[in-house]
Order: C-alpha cells, then structure tokens, then sequence
C-alpha cells in the first residue's frame, strides 16, 4: 500500500518528463533485443540537448568494429532505438 502511494507520489512530483520516459520506455517495451541493448546502452547518457544520432553512433560503433555486429544490423537496431530515446523529449 505504501509502495503504491509512494509510485503515486512520484508520478505527481515528475510532472511531464514522467510521461516522456513512460512513452520512452513504452517504445523500449516493443524493440528486438538488439535494438533494446542499444537503447539501454544509450539512454543513461541521453540529455535534452544530446545529438541522438552522435550517441547511438558512439554506442554501435565498437559493436560493429569489434565485429560482433554487420552494418547492416545494427543500422536496423539503431534507427529503432533511436525512435524510442526521441520519445523521452518530445
């Protein structure tokens, strides 16, 4: 009851950047594995004024480097991502 008052409470005190990360992680919710490690890579480093494109690059880029990720894939994964940290500042 009391963790339910405090969710409540919270939500109340966050006013709209609440509902950004809840459509963000609503987004989050429907991505493909890749595409989802790649927002959580991401997002702990995403600010208002942050170049999104910029951050996911630096994020995919040793992926693909290091091999473990085609171009091609992780080009699919970080558009898609890219969509869902828009979401937590539209």
């Amino acid at each position: 009851m009391i963790a339910i008052g405090l969710a409540i409470l919270t939500v109340l005190l966050a006013g709209p950047a609440r509902a950004d990360m809840a459509a963000s992680a609503a987004c989050a919710a429907r991505l493909a594995p890749l595409a989802l490690k790649i927002y959580h890579e991401a997002g702990p480093n995403l600010k208002p004024d942050t170049s999104i494109t910029d951050l996911v690059r630096n994020v995919i880029r040793p992926m693909v480097a290091s091999g473990k990720l085609g171009v091609a894939d992780a080009k699919q994964a970080a558009e898609a991502a890219a969509v869902c940290l828009k979401a937590r500042f539209s």
